[in-house]
């Protein structure tokens, strides 16, 4: 089952992703490439779209060039079938935990509060200071929301707050909640970058698959594609192998004329022993 449905995700990302990527006829070889030299790519597939009511607006903060003081807002238009892949939010575990980088969800509320983005500007300092390849981006986005001064509509405002929380608070909208990301010199959101993307790879399954009784295992390789990494054994058990996943894969397959090969998958003797995902 596992096998039949990556098959039919791999379809999917082969026709959805831009042509660019190279040669694209071994499926596993073409994703594992895309992954490794353009995660930018993918970065939108590793985080839940937006269900819930999203205004037609979003915001970004920069960095004033000539203030080193102040940050700008500006309102953007919201294109869901546009911005969704730049803007790749994700949800950590708990309430006060604060985002997992420079974007946020600002709720009517407003929110989140300051209690919540002390967090958030901690998590980016410790990106900020670490080893890792998107250590720089991470430094340039805590230096910019923690500015002291906010520039919107061309009003410079100081509230005595970060310019993210003064963000938070002076946002007019009132009735959906938007999108607020910090962007970089060239305009770029979180997602157009392929090294917020890597970063996305190595820290979602640490919060979505480890648990104090189904920690990683180190130099496993993949029930999937075979690659040697960290296997997450409590990976397929938030993935929801249930009757209902074999229709969809079932009904998915027949609208893309694969019932053949898909049926064939799931003739095969099953393997024995717990299967993990990388």
């Amino acid at each position: 089952m596992l096998d039949a449905m990556s098959r039919i995700a791999l379809d999917h990302l082969r026709e959805s992703l831009p042509d660019d990527t190279g040669d694209k006829s071994d499926p596993w070889e073409w994703y594992l490439r895309v992954r490794e030299e353009r995660p930018e790519l993918l970065a939108s597939y590793l985080v839940e779209p937006s269900r819930e009511n999203m205004s037609p607006n979003y915001y970004v903060l920069k960095a004033d060039p000539q203030n080193s003081s102040v940050a700008v807002l500006e309102q953007q238009e919201f294109k869901p079938d546009q911005d969704e892949a730049r803007l790749p939010w994700f949800q950590l575990p708990g309430n006060m935990s604060g985002d997992a980088g420079p974007l946020v969800k600002r709720s009517i509320s407003p929110g989140p509060t300051p209690n919540v983005t002390k967090q958030t500007f901690a998590r980016l300092r410790s990106q900020a200071e670490s080893s890792s390849p998107w250590s720089d981006y991470f430094a340039q986005a805590a230096e910019t929301l923690e500015r002291r001064q906010l520039r919107f509509k061309e009003e410079i405002l100081d509230l005595g707050l970060s310019a993210l929380d003064a963000a938070i608070k002076i946002i007019p909208e009132d009735k959906a909640t938007c999108f607020l990301a910090f962007a970089d010199e060239h305009g770029q959101l979180p997602g157009d970058r392929k090294d917020y993307a890597s970063y996305l790879q190595a820290m979602l399954p640490a919060y979505k698959y480890v648990t104090k009784d189904g920690p990683p295992v180190q130099a496993k390789p993949c029930a999937l594609c075979s690659t040697v990494d960290a296997a997450y054994p409590s990976a397929l058990r938030g993935t929801g192998l249930n009757l209902t996943n074999l229709l969809i894969c079932a009904e998915a397959a027949k609208r893309c004329g694969r019932i053949g090969s898909w049926t064939t998958h799931f003739q095969r003797k099953p393997q024995t022993g717990a299967r993990e995902g990388a």
